[in-house]
């Protein structure tokens, strides 16, 4: 994990979009990458476990040091990505993604932010969609 000590939250240093890749229907769709948030723990030895379909389970890794991540809103995601390749969040850039947010625009979109190529842009798009995903947890 990583602290942004502007806002004080603590950002899941590791790098989805790379995971992800950058091709058409990449990504999780906004319920699997909130299912994803709420599935994934950090052990103590430092490995990430969990899935969009598997709750994490730290039992062989020494147990859990974080369990309470959660998608950024769109304010938080978009302070970071605007910012690019920054010493905040290295690992946003330079890829050309999108990245959810809980942000709900309205039943069927929910608003996501731009790293790479697209820092600094902002839109929405249908919860069915893919986009990539970045974990981050309160102070």
């Amino acid at each position: 994990t990583v602290k942004d000590n502007r806002s004080g939250l603590t950002w899941l240093k590791a790098d989805f979009a790379v995971v992800m890749g950058n091709y058409a229907n990449s990504g999780l769709s906004w319920k699997n990458a909130l299912y994803y948030a709420n599935n994934a723990v950090l052990c103590n030895d430092g490995t990430l476990q969990g899935k969009y379909d598997v709750v994490g389970d730290c039992s062989n890794n020494g147990g859990v040091k974080y369990d309470d991540f959660r998608l950024p809103n769109i304010q938080e995601i978009m302070e970071v990505t605007k910012l690019g390749g920054s010493e905040i969040l290295p690992w946003l850039g330079p890829y050309n993604y999108f990245y959810w947010s809980s942000t709900i625009l309205d039943e069927n979109n929910f608003w996501l932010a731009g790293g790479g190529d697209n820092v600094g842009l902002v839109g929405h798009i249908h919860k069915k969609n893919p986009a990539n995903v970045q974990l981050v947890r309160d102070p």
